[in-house]
């Protein structure tokens, strides 16, 4: 018997065979790792928290219920005396009560002064309190011009705190701040590698950055010390900072996230390149305008810009 060729049954499995590769080609493109027009890459999921400055005149009870309701993840705070960490304590109960620990603390602060006592008792009372909860020790070491303590008495410090947590399963993250002994993160990366501690870590704020000069090299800033970042802040910038030495003075680099005029978004785009997927703070400092609008603005901003960055990937 003669069998006809039939075209049009030729021509569907043609079709078939071409969509099906088309699919295995697209799948290999996303497997691989390579961008694919037309599609949204991973979400920006960093979690998001805010310092608590500006907050000063609610209860703690307040503040939590505030920040929660309006859908930040978490606050940090100074803990710097006594006072403080009775604070923390309420914080922490608080926290468990009213969000049953949906809402965190991924990290709080302290000012050190080494080889003072003081301050000696205080960070070891403070890590007791934060005895394996994952809560990180974020340390700022003291104007270097008011203090007279060498290099040597820094790089101490830091191996007796990291060595008090280490075996509480608590990180230690240098803190760099503006006219203080250690002013950006790229300054910190000795100390961390003379300390030589599995547990000591870095930390990278736009601010302070930006203070440093390090605006036009942001990226490369990040880069130096990404392996090291374990914390991040961020804030409303202008691109030129104020000629201003009042230590309280922060209108040029600390505003709300939707004012200033240096792209916060490229920020965080360099923060997710360089790999980091540790959590991001708000920075607060000084904030002039009402409560209610700057937290909730700064939110919605941020929220923003999680989506353009994702688009952008």
């Amino acid at each position: 018997m003669i069998q006809y060729f039939n075209i049009s049954r030729f021509s569907s499995c043609l079709l078939v065979v071409f969509l099906l590769f088309a699919g295995s080609c697209k799948s290999y493109k996303a497997i691989s790792g390579k961008k694919i027009q037309n599609e949204k890459s991973q979400k920006v999921d960093n979690l998001f928290f805010t310092y608590d400055f500006t907050l000063e005149k609610k209860t703690v009870k307040e503040r939590v219920r505030f920040l929660d309701s309006i859908g930040y993840s978490g606050v940090t705070f100074p803990v710097n005396t006594p006072k403080d960490i009775e604070i923390l304590k309420e914080y922490q109960r608080l926290i468990q009560s009213e969000t049953n620990s949906r809402f965190k603390i991924p990290a709080i602060f302290f000012s050190l002064v080494p080889g003072n006592k003081n301050t000696s008792e205080n960070w070891k009372k403070t890590i007791d309190q934060l005895a394996g909860t994952g809560i990180d020790i974020w340390v700022i070491v003291e104007n270097r011009k008011t203090e007279t303590f060498q290099r040597e008495e820094v790089v101490q410090a830091f191996k007796d705190i990291a060595d008090y947590c280490e075996p509480l399963n608590l990180r230690v993250v240098i803190y760099p701040h503006d006219k203080t002994f250690i002013e950006t993160a790229a300054e910190s990366l000795p100390y961390i590698k003379e300390a030589n501690r599995k547990n000591l870590f870095t930390s990278f704020h736009l601010c302070h950055e930006l203070r440093a000069g390090n605006g036009v090299r942001m990226n490369e800033a990040i880069a130096e010390v990404a392996p090291y970042i374990k914390l991040a802040s961020i804030s409303g910038s202008n691109i030129v900072m104020d000629d201003n030495t009042n230590p309280g003075y922060w209108d040029d680099a600390i505003k709300p996230l939707y004012k200033g005029d240096y792209d916060t978004s490229q920020f965080l785009k360099y923060l997710l390149q360089n790999g980091y997927k540790g959590p991001v703070a708000l920075h607060t400092y000084g904030l002039k305008e009402p409560i209610d609008e700057h937290f909730s603005r700064s939110l919605k901003t941020w929220r923003e810009m999680c989506e353009k960055v994702s688009i952008e990937e």
